[in-house]
């Protein structure tokens, strides 16, 4: 069984609420709080809901942040490309 200081280390470092892990765990959070500081142990299954939770929710992020970078990085290919008027919107923009 994988140990509740990995399991807290791996929600703090994605960022996930003590309330999105215990929903997708399928636990209350104040019950994640006590594994996380040692109050108590959690079943094998409900260790096992939790660190496929955590991969699960680490992998949509993932996914999440990709699709971002690329809308940004498409909107910065637009930004460079000339509008209508044959300004490009990093010219006006430099201009304001």
């Amino acid at each position: 069984m994988v140990s509740t200081k990995v399991l807290r280390k791996a929600r703090l470092a994605g960022g996930f609420t003590l309330r999105e892990v215990g929903s997708v765990v399928q636990v209350d959070p104040s019950t994640i709080v006590s594994y996380e500081l040692g109050r108590g142990r959690p079943s094998q299954a409900t260790a096992r809901r939790w660190h496929d939770a955590l991969i699960t929710l680490l992998e949509t992020r993932s996914e999440a942040a990709a699709s971002a970078v690329a809308t940004l990085r498409e909107r910065a290919i637009e930004a460079d490309q000339p509008n209508r008027r044959g300004d490009s919107e990093a010219r006006v923009l430099e201009q304001a």
